[in-house]
């Protein structure tokens, strides 16, 4: 009764779709178009057969920055985002259409398919927030009156608590001098674009908000010292100043004014807003900002922060890569292994070692490990061979002592037709190490479920029949193992007795970190089974790989 039920109701959703003037399309996890309606294949001038296409193909350059910076963020969060946009139509400029968009997020945080309903919005006054309003649907920011009381709020019980605050506030200098046939919304785009980044920055005991149709401002708490606010400050200048923000019609690199101001105890909202607007810097991001008042703003320091790997998760700059593995014998692909690298905006690219401890105790951790998994698994459904090949996800404490790990994975087995035994699971041996007795059950529901427990680290011989027992049927010996057996008998004799061992349990062994010819002689004379290294591939970005 209920799939009837069902099936007849999405046959109704499939008839509206088709009959109306309406845009409705469905986009799969990379953003290629399963379906367009008529109205919509004929609004934006394609042919009956909406293969080959993207949402590229949809939204004009201009709307990309507002999709980066606002509705991915938006979706990634709730699922669910609606409000205007830039859409494409045959044969004239883009138009203004106010659209909602449906996402299916997946185990990981990730966006599914999505569902996509738009229809032409009428010309817009404008947007003038007033003090009367409360919080903008699209951005989340605090109105002047909302944001007063909140911040006051704030203030209040930092004072009680002994703790200073700062108050960042920034002017967008040049949001409104847009013109053409859609300058109201450019200005909009721009400040909703800027909203979204200094959003993303805030803590739950801060407070944002839009104070003017000009100016945004954050107020921090726990702030300690003068010097702290100022860092505070030019944290969040240089995230508005990160891009420029692509509008219809053109590309606007934001100007802004940025101040800040230092609230001790006891003092008063207006004070601290008046300090703001006096203490000030509009120099480049890469420039020597200073303030006007308090002097040269701290030098930033080259380590990155937790906030700003926040950041980089909702812009998408921690990205999935792959290494081959190989048959060590032979040289033959069996399979690839899954690694993070965060696109660092200042630092560049960061091998997984520089964030893993940071954010190894948070939800974050999960997130990463399922979203490279899941990025390998797609490599693997799209990559054709002869025989099955294997992926090799990285697992976090964090993602082991998850109860939902298992259905996660196997869900994700089930998206991309593979088996579980195709997915070996990466645990550090220093995990094991640590958390032994807290392991065992999760190790049992995995490897009951058929999942490959891999061991990563292993360097002592004895080791091996301890961690068998657990059920790992395959062992990595560390790069730096690698390297001495390459030039020290000694440690030769140590490759060889871990491989005899592991064998002896129908453990498989693999070398990591093999670069040249000779390493591989040495470890194929050892008895390793698989490898990696640079001799068969450094690691690349997943969506590379043919």
């Amino acid at each position: 009764m209920e799939s009837g039920l069902g099936g007849e109701i999405a046959a109704r959703l499939l008839a509206f779709a088709e009959q109306t003037a309406d845009l409705v399309g469905v986009t799969d996890p990379w953003g290629r178009i399963l379906y367009l309606n008529p109205a919509a294949r004929k609004r934006l001038g394609f042919a009956d057969d909406a293969a080959d296409l993207t949402t590229g193909d949809v939204f004009p350059p201009e709307a990309f920055t507002l999709y980066y910076d606002v509705i991915r963020p938006h979706l990634l969060r709730t699922g669910e985002w609606s409000g205007e946009i830039p859409v494409r139509v045959a044969g004239a400029n883009a138009v203004a259409m106010y659209v909602s968009i449906t996402a299916e997020r997946g185990p990981g945080g990730e966006i599914n398919e999505s569902v996509m309903y738009g229809h032409e919005a009428a010309p817009a006054e404008p947007v003038r927030w007033s003090d009367g309003s409360d919080v903008d649907e699209v951005t989340g920011l605090l109105h002047r009156a909302a944001f007063d009381r909140r911040a006051r709020l704030v203030l209040s019980a930092a004072s009680r608590d002994g703790e200073a605050c700062a108050l960042v506030l920034a002017t967008v200098l040049d949001a409104s001098e847009a013109t053409g046939e859609f300058h109201t919304r450019i200005a909009a785009t721009v400040m909703r674009a800027l909203a979204g980044r200094m959003n993303r920055l805030a803590r739950t005991t801060d407070v944002v908000g839009r104070v003017a149709d000009d100016q945004l401002s954050i107020l921090l708490r726990g702030v300690r010292t003068h010097n702290e606010a100022l860092r505070a400050a030019r944290t969040v200048y240089e995230s508005l100043v990160d891009a420029p923000v692509t509008t219809p019609g053109e590309e606007i690199t934001p100007s802004i004014r940025c101040g800040v101001g230092f609230a001790a105890p006891g003092d008063d909202l207006l004070d601290v807003l008046e300090e703001a607007s006096a203490v000030r810097w509009s120099e480049p991001a890469t420039g020597d900002a200073s303030s006007e008042a308090t002097g040269t703003v701290s030098p930033r320091i080259d380590a990155p922060t937790m906030e700003e790997f926040r950041i980089g998760m909702s812009h998408g700059d921690i990205r999935p890569y792959a290494r081959p593995v190989v048959d060590l014998a032979s040289g033959r692909l069996i399979g690839y292994q899954g690694l993070a690298r965060w696109q660092h905006r200042r630092l560049g690219l960061l091998d997984a070692e520089v964030f893993a401890d940071m954010i190894a105790d948070t939800p974050l951790a999960n997130q990463v490990d399922l979203n490279i998994t899941r990025e390998i698994a797609a490599v693997l459904t799209l990559t054709t061979r002869d025989t099955p090949l294997r992926l090799y996800a990285p697992v976090s404490r964090r993602l082991l002592a998850d109860v939902r790990t298992e259905q996660y994975l196997c869900e994700i087995v089930d998206a991309f037709s593979l088996t579980t035994n195709q997915i070996g699971l990466e645990l550090p041996r220093l995990l094991l190490d640590n958390w032994a007795v807290a392991l065992r059950d999760a190790l049992q529901s995995l490897r009951e479920a058929a999942f490959p427990l891999v061991l990563t680290g292993l360097e002592i011989a004895e080791d091996v029949g301890r961690f068998a027992d657990l059920g790992f049927g395959e062992v990595h010996l560390p790069r730096s193992m690698t390297s001495a057996a390459e030039r020290d008998p000694d440690a030769r004799r140590i490759v060889s007795e871990i491989v005899r061992r592991a064998h002896d349990r129908a453990v498989l062994v693999a070398a990591t970190g093999v670069n040249d010819s000779r390493q591989r002689d040495v470890l194929v004379e050892a008895g390793c089974d698989f490898a990696t290294g640079n001799l068969y591939g450094e690691p690349v970005p997943a969506i590379t790989i043919d």
